[in-house]
């Protein structure tokens, strides 16, 4: 028990050591681009998370300033919904990191979708169309589709428990009471496995 307690926190240590030392790198890559090639740099810092890192901290700020420096609008666009898909994909049911920056960006990236909307040759839509347009956006970049985080926990354990009665049937089964035994947890492992995939 001891060494596996001590294998796991050497992987842990190894996984946390090894994101530093992309975060270092790809910030200071970021340092010496300009424009889109910028951005995903910092979005590598970005994915790279480590709780309470200065580096991925700095990287989320910077790049919402940098953000703002695109005259484009689809350049800006484009770089702000790049830090907020970062952002959502290093979201985990434990810690929830920079959610206070998603407040700043929804509102910009809905204003700006709502103008392309309008701006797109193939579109009706006129300025007349805004504050509609708008607020579908806002709709969209404010429904909260994580998945459930007690049923994707409830998944984990089911599928656990699938897999084990599996092994224990084929390994311990030796007479018709845990025949029966075994199989009754399988359908019902595996049945749970199946809803709470539904669920999560």
């Amino acid at each position: 028990m001891k060494k596996l307690v001590i294998l796991l926190i050497v992987i842990f240590l190894f996984f946390i050591i090894k994101n530093l030392i992309y975060q270092y790198k790809h910030y200071n890559s970021a340092k010496q681009q300009e424009g889109l090639e910028k951005v995903k740099a910092y979005e590598k810092v970005i994915l790279s998370y480590v709780p309470l890192s200065p580096i991925g901290s700095k990287a989320v700020e910077e790049l919402y300033i940098y953000c703002h420096t695109f005259k484009k609008d689809d350049e800006r666009l484009y770089c702000l919904e790049t830090l907020r898909t970062s952002i959502y994909q290093i979201q985990n049911p434990i810690t929830r990191p920079y959610v206070e920056y998603l407040e700043k960006i929804n509102p910009e990236i809905a204003k700006l979708r709502a103008l392309e909307s309008i701006n797109w040759e193939f579109n009706n839509y006129t300025m007349a169309d805004y504050e509609k347009l708008y607020n579908v956006q806002m709709q969209v970049l404010n429904y909260d589709n994580k998945p459930s985080d007690f049923w994707s926990f409830i998944v984990v354990l089911s599928l656990i428990g699938w897999i084990s009665s599996v092994l224990l049937f084929i390994w311990k089964a030796n007479n018709r009471k845990q025949i029966l035994l075994y199989s009754l947890m399988f359908v019902a492992f595996f049945s749970l496995w199946i809803v709470s995939l539904y669920k999560a």
